[in-house]
C-alpha cells in the first residue's frame, strides 16, 4: 500500500513541478513495490510523464519502449492514459513519428474491441488533437465524426441499459406484487385452518371428556359401557389422525421426509385397510368393495406405513363425501412394470359421494385447501390429507389423479412402483390348487399369478369338472368360489379326494361370518375376499396346524402364551400395556427404565422371556442405549431376542434409530395389539 500511495505522490508533485521530491516519491516507490497492491503499467505511464519533464532522456526513452510492448495487453483504462501520456510528450516534443505510431495502435486496439465506445471517445479526442497540430482539416473531421459515432453507441447502449432496467424493475415490482398477494391468501388459508383445526379437535376432545363423565354414571350398565367405548375408541382414532396431519405436514415442508423400506405382505397392507376403513363406512351406512386384478407379485420392498397412508387418506375423503348408502370401491391392479425384479400397481378408489368443481380439482393436492368449511357442514377435517397424499406419492416415485364432477362422485388414480421382495418369493410354498368358478377370466388372471409363485393351478367351472381333477390328480386344496360356496355339497367331492385335502369357501363379507354354515356343508375354511394367494397358503397352514382340522376363523392369538419384557416409565401406560397383553393370553414384566430392563435381562434363562418391548425416552437410560447394552452384554440371549421399539415418535428417523440401536422392529404408540401380532409373526416367520 505504501509504494501505491508514493507514485500517487510523485504524480502529485510533478504536477506543482516540485520534480525532485516528485523524482525521490517515485524512486520509493518502485523500492518500496511487492508487486501486488497497485499495477505496473501505473509505474509505466507515470514515469513516462515524469522524467520526460525532468529532461532525464535515457529514463523516458526507456519508459516509452516498456509501454509500447505493453500496450496491447493493458486493461481499457490504462490504456488509454498510456496512449496519452506518450502522445502529448511526442506532440510537444515534435517527435510525429511516435505520435503516427500511437494512432496506428489506437486503431489496431478499436478493432479488436470495438464496443469499448468510451475509450473510442478518448481516442477521437488524441487524433483529433494530432491532426490539428499538423493542420489536416480531413483528419479532423473523421476524427469528430467517429468520436460522434462513438458518442451515438454510448447513448444508444445506455437507453438500452435504461429499458432492460425499467423493465427488470416492473418485472420485480410484478413479482413482489404477486408475492405479497399469495402470501395474504396464504395467511387467510392459514387463518380458515386454524378455525378448523381448533373445531376439528375440539371436537374429539369434548366427546372423549364427555363420553368419560357418562361412563362414570353407567359403570353397572355393561350395554352403555360398551356403546361409550367403542365411541371413544372412534373420537381417539379420529384426534390421533388429526395430530399425525399436522406432524406429517411439518415434516414434509421441512423437507425431512423419507421413506423406511422394508419387507411387506400386499394381502396385509390391503387387509389393515380395510379394517381400519370398514368401521367408518358401517356407522354410515355405506357399501365398500376391494376388488383386485392381475396380482402377480404379493411380496414386496416398499414403506408400508407410506402406502397405507396414502390410501387412508384417499378412501377417508371418500367415506366422508359420500352420503348414506353411496358406494365406495377400491381396485388394486398390477400392470406391467419397467424391470423384471420391480411391481407396478395401479390403486382406483371410486366413490358416489358430492364429487367437486374443475376449480377444487386444480388445487385439492395444496396445503390448507378444502372443498367445504367444517364449521357449517360438520365434515371434519384439516384439509391437509390430500397435500400429504401428493407429497408421499411424489417421494415414491409415483403419480395420482383426480377425476370428479360435482353430484356424480370422484375417481382417484395412484400408480405406484415397488422392488419384488424376491426373497420372500423363494419361501412361497408351492400348494396344488382346484378352483371352482364360473369366472373364466378371472381363473386365467390366477393361474398366471399362480405360476408365477411356484403353485399348481386347475381352475374348472363345474362340478363334473372338479370330479375329473380330484381323479386323476391330488391336490393340495379344494377353493369353491362366488356360488359354488352356497349351490355345491362337499359330499360327493370328498369321497374322491383324499382325506387331506382342505375344502376352502372364497367369498366376500364377514370375517368368519356364516362359518357355522359353511362347516355344515362341509368346507374347513374359509378366504375372505379380495383374493391373495398368500391368504390360501396362510389359511391352509392355519388349518394343518390344528389337530382336528376343522376350526374355522382365526384362532388364538400368536401372543397366547408369550413372555415379554418391557421397559416403560409411564405408569399408566404400563398399566394399559399389561392388561392388554393379559387380555390377548400373554405375561410381562415391566421396568421402570433402561437401567433396570438391562439389569433384569442379564440374570434371564433360556424361555424366560420370548421378546422385549422397549420404550425409548425414559430416565436413566434411553431404550437405544439399552438395546445396544443388551446386543453386546455378557448374556448370549441378547444376540437373538427380538427387541421391540414402541415410542410415540413414529417418523422415520425415529425407525432408523431404533434399528441402528440394534433393535428388529418399531411400534408407534399408542400400541395395537394387532401390530404387535403382525410384528411378532414376521420376526417368528409365521
Amino acid at each position: 500500500m505504501g509504494s501505491y500511495i508514493y507514485l500517487n505522490k510523485s504524480d502529485i508533485y510533478n504536477h506543482f513541478n516540485r520534480l525532485d521530491e516528485a523524482v525521490q516519491a517515485f524512486e520509493t516507490s518502485i523500492r518500496d513495490y511487492d508487486g501486488l497492491t497497485f499495477l505496473p503499467d501505473d509505474t509505466l505511464i507515470c514515469g513516462v510523464a515524469l522524467f520526460y519533464k525532468v529532461g532525464d532522456r535515457e529514463k523516458y526513452t526507456s519508459y516509452v519502449k516498456q509501454i509500447l510492448d505493453k500496450l496491447s495487453d493493458m486493461y481499457p483504462c490504462e490504456f488509454i492514459d498510456a496512449c496519452r501520456v506518450v502522445f502529448e510528450c511526442s506532440l510537444d516534443s515534435g517527435n510525429y513519428p511516435l505520435a503516427e505510431k500511437i494512432v496506428h495502435k489506437m486503431d489496431s486496439y478499436m478493432l479488436t474491441h470495438p464496443t469499448e465506445s468510451k475509450v473510442g471517445v478518448k481516442i477521437e479526442q488524441l487524433k483529433y488533437m494530432y491532426a490539428k497540430t499538423i493542420n489536416d482539416r480531413d483528419a479532423m473531421l473523421e476524427a469528430l465524426e467517429k468520436k460522434n459515432e462513438y458518442y451515438e453507441q454510448i447513448v444508444s447502449t445506455l437507453e438500452y441499459q435504461r429499458t432492460v432496467s425499467m423493465d427488470e424493475y416492473l418485472e420485480t415490482h410484478k413479482h413482489l406484487q404477486e408475492a405479497v398477494q399469495n402470501e395474504m391468501q396464504a395467511n387467510r388459508a392459514k387463518t380458515r385452518f386454524l378455525a378448523n383445526m381448533s373445531h376439528d379437535i375440539r371436537t374429539p376432545m369434548n366427546a372423549i371428556v364427555g363420553i368419560t363423565n357418562l361412563m362414570e354414571h353407567a359403570l353397572h350398565d355393561p350395554g352403555k359401557l360398551e356403546n361409550y367405548l367403542s365411541k371413544m375408541k372412534l373420537s381417539s382414532r379420529h384426534l390421533l389422525g388429526l395430530i399425525n396431519d399436522l406432524l406429517d405436514m411439518n415434516k414434509i415442508e421441512s423437507g425431512t421426509t423419507q421413506l423406511h423400506i422394508e419387507p411387506i405382505r400386499l394381502a396385509e397392507q390391503v387387509q389393515q385397510i380395510q379394517d381400519l376403513v370398514r368401521t367408518q363406512i358401517n356407522a354410515k351406512g355405506q357399501h365398500f368393495t376391494i376388488l383386485t386384478r392381475h396380482i402377480r407379485h404379493e411380496n414386496l420392498l416398499a414403506d408400508g406405513v407410506r402406502l397405507r397412508q396414502i390410501l387412508l387418506n384417499v378412501l377417508s375423503n371418500s367415506v366422508k363425501y359420500t352420503q348414506k348408502n353411496g358406494t365406495i370401491t377400491l381396485e388394486l391392479e398390477e400392470f406391467d412394470s419397467t424391470a423384471s425384479d420391480r411391481a407396478a400397481y395401479r390403486f382406483t378408489i371410486t366413490d358416489t359421494g358430492m364429487g367437486m368443481d374443475a376449480d377444487l380439482v386444480a388445487h385439492i393436492f395444496e396445503p390448507f385447501k378444502r372443498g367445504e368449511d367444517s364449521v357449517i357442514n360438520k365434515i371434519q377435517g384439516t384439509g391437509l390429507g390430500m397435500a400429504i397424499t401428493k407429497s408421499i406419492v411424489d417421494l415414491m416415485g409415483g403419480t395420482i389423479r383426480i377425476d370428479s364432477e360435482v353430484d356424480h362422485g370422484t375417481c382417484v388414480t395412484i400408480e405406484l412402483e415397488f422392488a419384488v421382495d424376491q426373497k420372500e418369493d423363494a419361501h412361497t410354498e408351492p400348494l396344488k390348487l382346484l378352483f371352482l368358478s364360473k369366472d373364466r377370466e378371472w381363473m386365467q388372471e390366477l393361474e398366471a399369478a399362480a405360476k408365477i409363485r411356484g403353485m399348481t393351478f386347475s381352475g374348472v367351472t363345474g362340478e363334473e369338472e372338479a370330479c375329473k381333477v380330484l381323479q386323476r390328480s391330488k391336490m393340495d386344496a379344494v377353493l369353491f368360489c362366488g356360488d359354488f360356496c352356497h349351490t355345491v355339497t362337499a359330499g360327493r367331492l370328498r369321497e374322491i379326494a383324499s382325506p387331506d385335502v382342505l375344502f376352502l369357501a372364497v367369498e366376500d363379507g364377514g370375517h368368519g361370518q356364516m362359518a357355522g354354515r359353511l362347516r355344515q356343508r362341509g368346507f374347513q375354511g374359509k378366504i375372505d375376499g379380495p383374493f391373495f394367494f398368500s391368504n390360501v397358503e396362510k389359511e391352509v397352514n392355519r388349518i394343518r396346524s390344528n389337530n382336528d382340522g376343522e376350526t374355522m376363523g382365526a384362532g388364538t392369538s400368536i401372543l397366547n402364551g408369550m413372555r415379554f419384557l418391557c421397559a416403560e416409565d409411564n405408569e399408566l401406560n404400563a398399566e394399559i400395556l399389561e392388561a392388554s397383553l393379559e387380555i390377548a393370553g400373554a405375561s410381562c414384566y415391566i421396568c421402570a427404565d433402561g437401567a433396570e430392563l438391562v439389569k433384569r435381562f442379564q440374570a434371564a434363562a433360556p424361555g424366560d422371556y420370548d421378546a422385549i418391548l422397549m420404550d425409548i425416552q425414559m430416565p436413566n437410560m434411553n431404550g437405544y442405549e439399552a438395546s445396544e447394552r443388551i446386543r453386546n452384554g455378557e448374556n448370549p440371549l441378547g444376540r437373538t431376542i427380538p427387541i421391540i421399539a414402541m415410542t410415540a415418535n413414529a417418523f422415520v428417523e425415529d425407525v432408523n434409530n431404533s434399528f441402528a440401536a440394534g433393535m428388529d422392529a418399531h411400534i408407534s404408540k399408542p400400541i395395537d395389539m394387532a401390530d404387535l401380532e403382525s410384528t411378532m409373526r414376521r420376526l417368528r416367520h409365521i
